[in-house]
Parts: structure tokens; sequence; C-alpha cells
């Protein structure tokens, strides 16, 4: 399956993130960071949790210990409501991308 174009874009690592068991649908997204600016591709099942695609990119963005109670997960401009919510359900598609930012401003330092 190619890569959706979407996921070309500001992922320097050029490392696609495989996440989930072998088999079922699968779909391409980026995953950015907004703190960092830094996006990350990974390959998912559609019926991973979101929860667990967050934490497998948070590990990547080297913020792998703190909670996910920090974090908020934006699709579309929408927070991902749930924890439990899976990929499918979120709403998106091969090519979508999820932003991950910390839920309160944080002081400038």
């Amino acid at each position: 399956m190619a890569r959706p174009f979407v996921t070309n874009l500001r992922t320097p690592r050029g490392v696609v993130v495989r996440l989930g068991a072998e088999g079922g649908e699968r779909v391409t997204l980026r995953v950015q960071f907004e703190a960092l600016w830094d996006a990350i591709a990974m390959d998912v099942r559609t019926d991973e949790p979101v929860a667990t695609v967050v934490r497998a990119a948070l590990d990547q963005f080297a913020q792998g210990s703190a909670p996910m109670s920090d974090f908020i997960t934006k699709l579309h401009g929408w927070e991902v409501k749930g924890s439990d919510a899976t990929v499918a359900s979120s709403g998106a598609k091969n090519g979508s991308t999820f932003l991950v930012a910390h839920r309160f401003r944080r002081p400038v330092r």
C-alpha cells in the first residue's frame, strides 16, 4: 500500500512506526506533537485504541514518562473523547493527522 502524501509532510524521521497485530484493516496516519512541531508517520490497525497510538507517539517524542491526562488529542480540530475510542470510530482515515498537545498552557521559561 502506498503511503498517503500527508504522511511525508514534516516527518523527518523517515520511519513509519508500525503498531498493532498483523492483518486486519490498516491505515497510515500522521501524529504531530504540537510542543516540538515534530511529526511521525504510523501504520496502525483501525481497531487500535487512539490512546495506544498517542502513547506510542509520545514514546517516540521522548515524552513517554508523562501521564496521558496531561495531553489532548485532536482530529480535524475536535478533541477525540474517550481513551477507548478506536482509530476507526474516531473518524480517522488513511492519511489523517492526529494533533497531540498539552492539555493546559505551559509557562514560557
